[in-house]
């Protein structure tokens, strides 16, 4: 059983709110699977640790009884749990740009003794999904997994993909995926592309740096260093550790310096760390980011670069900052390309 819960790196002391968004996490695994439900958990030896269970339990309160158990019997428990279960992950919320299809991952697990056919069904609310309908087989102990992608028009505020997976028996299993719309970034390249992620850049592990609250950040927060402030040295924004098909992708990084700054600011690379461990370089594109490449007036700008995946990895987008100036990043959009423009 994979990990499906990891505590955040937080930002500051762990407060109310932080506990609650790791409790809002709980709930939505267990809305998906139902009870009894096993969630494995990573408490970090970096930032989080036995400690910080019990404010969790506090935060969960009595929506669900709960019980915490040690990996030994933890695994003996999830082994009676999930005999003869049938389970879907899906998202459970996603961001979407208006105009771009986007990707959604289903994944599907059984323990029955035989292979179980279905009917894979999508629609959406306010939007389109492709495609609609599609033949799956789950086999025991193995991982069955499906694409499906969904599109919103311009002009709405979201939208939500019902995924069902029936049978000749009924309808086995459905999940919901709710959409919310963000703004485009702007001068996509040219070609065809489907939305991949978007990353806030206050959320995901810094290296240093600090957040602020922001009129002109998309929601209102961003990440800054700057200089005399902030440590100089370390990888300002990393981690996302995103899994990856090959394919050809763009990444737009949204950024912001003083002023009429000039001078080198920081690197933005797309790094595979994984690829280093079998003794590659882990770099998959690059470039220098300067002053003379932000708007003079001190806004926002999307600097883009492109890169291409070969094999299958978890890829992270860094910004890493060289100590002088003053760089702001909003956040971090990746797109995959499907046309056939170069």
């Amino acid at each position: 059983m994979a990990y499906r819960l990891c505590p955040p790196r937080p930002d500051g002391e762990k407060d109310e709110d932080y506990y609650a968004a790791i409790a809002d996490q709980i709930r939505d695994i267990v809305h998906m699977d139902g009870l009894p439900c096993c969630i494995p958990v990573h408490l970090s030896c970096y930032w989080s640790g036995p400690d910080d269970v019990q404010p969790i339990l506090d935060a969960l309160g009595d929506d669900f009884p709960v019980e915490v158990l040690l990996p030994g019997a933890f695994a003996q428990l999830a082994a009676k749990a999930y005999r003869d279960r049938l389970l879907m992950t899906v998202p459970r919320q996603v961001q979407v740009i208006p105009g771009l299809w986007r990707r959604l991952p289903i994944s599907l697990q059984s323990t029955w003794d035989a292979p179980t056919a279905g009917t894979l069904t999508a629609s959406c609310e306010g939007g389109e999904v492709t495609p609609a309908s599609q033949t799956v087989t789950v086999a025991p102990g193995e991982d069955a997994r499906a694409d499906v992608r969904m599109r919103l028009p311009e002009g709405i505020a979201g939208g939500a993909a019902t995924i069902t997976l029936e049978s000749a028996g009924g309808i086995l299993l459905e999940q919901m995926v709710r959409a919310a719309t963000v703004p485009a970034p702007s001068a996509i390249p040219d070609g065809e592309f489907q939305l991949q992620s978007v990353w806030e850049a206050e959320a995901v592990s810094h290296g240093n740096g600090h957040a602020v609250d922001e009129g002109s950040a998309l929601n209102k927060k961003a990440w800054a260093t700057v200089e005399g402030t902030d440590p100089p040295t370390g990888t300002t924004i990393w981690g996302q550790y995103e899994p990856l098909e090959p394919g050809r992708y763009a990444v737009a990084f949204r950024c912001r310096t003083a002023p009429g700054a000039t001078g080198m600011l920081a690197r933005l690379d797309a790094f595979d760390f994984g690829s280093t461990i079998q003794g590659g370089t882990g770099a998959l594109g690059g470039r220098a980011l300067g002053g003379e490449d932000l708007p003079a007036d001190g806004s926002y700008a999307d600097i883009w670069l492109t890169f291409e995946v070969t094999n299958p990895g978890k890829v992270e987008y860094r910004v890493i900052w060289t100590g002088k100036g003053t760089l702001v990043t909003d956040r971090i959009v990746v797109l995959k390309r499907t046309g056939d423009a170069p």
